[in-house]
């Protein structure tokens, strides 16, 4: 092999294997301990209506139940953006690769990273194509119902497709989870 080559290619190495390590590195944020509860596992996006810089899709693990539980996000390319953790005990830890934050809820976190509120709580009986017991909510149709300001539409929950559509306060947001496995 020629020398320039053999240059290239042992710079084409290290940076395969720095980014193996960093990715190796990200995938560790995620809780050894799964909590008691419900797990899922899938693909979710949110949409800000007219303001693309706060929508984002990500997959995403789910485990616990909303008093205690995580969820950790990935990218597209498999790497951990972040997992939030919370507990009766502790305030909601959000652990990214390049911090720790605390944020005294769910909701309070969600608020920072989107710039809305998302019912991060509601979500593990949403997923499961029920109503969250610790809210009130109105049936809108036998699949559809609506809590906490969201039209909650769980008629391809079978499929593992939940979408739930906040309109106000403006902008709109639209949040779809697609689960693994369904």
């Amino acid at each position: 092999m020629n020398p320039p080559l053999a240059r290239r290619a042992a710079r084409a190495l290290l940076l395969a294997a720095t980014q193996v390590l960093m990715l190796t590195a990200c995938q560790n944020l995620a809780p050894a301990v799964r909590p008691e509860g419900s797990s899922h596992s899938g693909r979710l996006a949110v949409q800000v209506e007219g303001d693309a810089a706060k929508s984002f899709s990500a997959s995403f693990e789910l485990h616990g139940r909303p008093d205690a539980g995580w969820i950790a996000l990935s990218n597209p390319l498999g790497a951990q953006i972040g997992v939030a953790e919370w507990s009766p005990a502790q305030a909601v830890r959000l652990r990214t690769p390049d911090e720790t934050r605390r944020y005294a809820s769910l909701e309070d976190m969600a608020e920072e990273l989107t710039g809305q509120s998302l019912p991060v709580a509601a979500l593990f009986d949403w997923l499961e194509g029920r109503p969250w017991p610790a809210r009130p909510h109105r049936p809108d149709s036998a699949e559809r119902f609506e809590q906490l300001g969201w039209s909650v539409r769980t008629d391809r929950i079978a499929d593992g497709l939940l979408v739930a559509v906040r309109e106000q306060p403006s902008p709109r947001v639209t949040v779809r989870a697609k689960l693994d496995g369904r």
